[in-house]
């Protein structure tokens, strides 16, 4: 296995070049400045889109490095609304040389030279109405992935901001130090030991061929690392950033008490709420199959079926007129198939992930390991919709449904090729005690569980 020391910085422009499809060195180099590999598709986009110079580049990843390192939720905040305001003249006027200027202004200025007031957030480049100001968000707390959601105003689309729930370990020198920063990637300090976080963790996990740590095991807390509470609560801060006014309510998903498990989910859901609370939000939990009727079934008056499927588990609620009547979740998700078809073909799991992840088409497997993936995630949708069938079977008053409901699959193990398809497929093999007009993929597969959580959090 590699080590930190023996990787060049080289390595990370070859891998930039094949992920993101840019051949300018210097458009690379300017992209390597943001540690996040969502932070460098984002800048990638602009630089294809508006066929913007490397210099250009520079200078939006330098904004960009600026927002995500300021030292308070209002500055970065104020950036953001910067950087929005850049592209919207992008798209009407281009890369002018006055918009460059302001850019560079903006640097160099105390916070982009924005000031806090009674009346708002004001500065000298543009005002941003008082009523914009954050004020609610939601939560994703997800095997894979944390995904927050931030509410601005009645008039304004909602924010998505998502970290890889991963952690590695790095060792705490003053080599390691220099090399990070000089890649842009963030890295932490903690009990005189260093770890980087979020999204880089698995970037760099994948360049040195190193499996990442996680704070979270089957849906859950892991209580396999002892470091995982601290991390979370880390990962949390990284997507959601603290609360701007007093009693911020934040509503979190949890999942609903496995069936097929004898673990709780009472201490995973009390640790995330203390770490809320440290931050000075106000938390309120929500059932995370819950959450995906809240996020799509307003048209249906929240009346169906909604399951995420996560990395850890799959979460399901039956709900009728937006009230759960049954919720239960599987220890089953993208990670059983990870580790059964890695056990089952004798490889890393991190390369079946990578496999599954990439362009594999369940209707149409390629290869060995594909095949293999194919018939786990036939065994996965048997095995729920099995139990589906019990836990309806086993339950009391439950609601009689006058009409068909729909069926909404949602997360990111959903978004594999050809899944929504081996769902109904495998639903015409069982009875299910409540008949389903269709299923269909969320409109935002990864985003559904957070805008839900937002939508509850937003309740008076």
């Amino acid at each position: 296995m590699a080590s930190f020391d023996e990787v060049s910085y080289e390595s990370l422009l070859k891998h930039l070049r094949e992920s993101l499809g840019l051949s300018e060195d210097s458009a690379i180099i300017a992209l390597a400045k943001t540690g996040a590999r969502a932070r460098r598709e984002m800048l990638a986009g602009f630089s294809r889109k508006f066929d913007i110079s490397p210099a250009w580049l520079d200078m939006l990843a330098r904004v960009v490095a600026s927002a995500d390192n300021s030292e308070t939720e209002e500055a970065g905040l104020l950036h953001w609304f910067f950087l929005e305001q850049v592209e919207r003249e992008l798209e009407s006027r281009g890369p002018t040389q006055s918009l460059f200027e302001r850019m560079q202004e903006f640097l160099h200025s105390s916070v982009g030279g924005w000031k806090v007031g009674p009346s708002g957030l004001s500065g000298t480049v543009f005002h941003i109405p008082e009523d914009r100001v954050i004020d609610c968000r939601g939560l994703d707390v997800g095997t894979t992935n944390v995904l927050g959601a931030v509410r601005r105003s009645d008039n304004d689309e909602d924010v998505f901001y998502g970290q890889r729930n991963a952690f590695l370990d790095v060792r705490s020198d003053a080599f390691t130090e220099r090399m990070l920063k000089k890649l842009g990637i963030d890295h932490i300090s903690f009990r005189g030991r260093g770890f980087v976080i979020g999204d880089a963790a698995f970037e760099l996990a994948n360049i040195f061929q190193r499996d990442t740590r996680r704070t979270m095991k089957e849906g859950l807390i892991s209580p396999d690392e002892e470091d995982s509470l601290t991390m979370i609560g880390l990962v949390i801060q990284k997507v959601i950033g603290k609360p701007l006014k007093e009693n911020t309510p934040c509503a979190f998903s949890v999942p609903a008490d496995p069936i097929d498990s004898t673990r709780s989910a009472v201490y995973h859901r009390g640790a995330v709420e203390m770490v809320l609370r440290k931050m000075g939000y106000v938390p309120k939990a929500v059932i995370e199959g819950h959450a995906v009727v809240l996020a799509e079934l307003e048209k249906e008056e929240f009346t169906g079926i909604g399951i995420s499927c996560g990395g850890g588990m799959f979460n399901v609620c039956l709900a009728y007129k937006a009230l759960p009547a049954i919720t239960f979740s599987t220890s089953r998700g993208g990670d059983w198939i990870d580790n059964n078809v890695a056990e089952s073909m004798g490889v890393p799991s991190s390369q079946v992930c990578a496999a599954k992840e990439g362009a594999v088409d369940l209707s149409r497997p390629s290869g060995r390991i594909e095949e293999a993936i194919c018939i786990y995630f036939r065994d996965l949708v048997r095995y729920t919709l099995d139990t589906f069938c019990k836990r309806f079977s086993s339950s009391e008053d439950v609601p009689t449904f006058t009409r068909p409901v729909e069926l909404v699959l949602s997360g990111g193990t959903s978004l594999i090729k050809g899944f929504t398809q081996i769902f109904a497929q495998e639903m015409e093999r069982v009875q299910l005690p409540v008949e389903v007009d269709r299923v269909r993929l969320a409109s935002d597969p990864l985003k559904t569980v957070a805008r839900g959580c937002l939508y509850a959090a937003l309740e008076k």
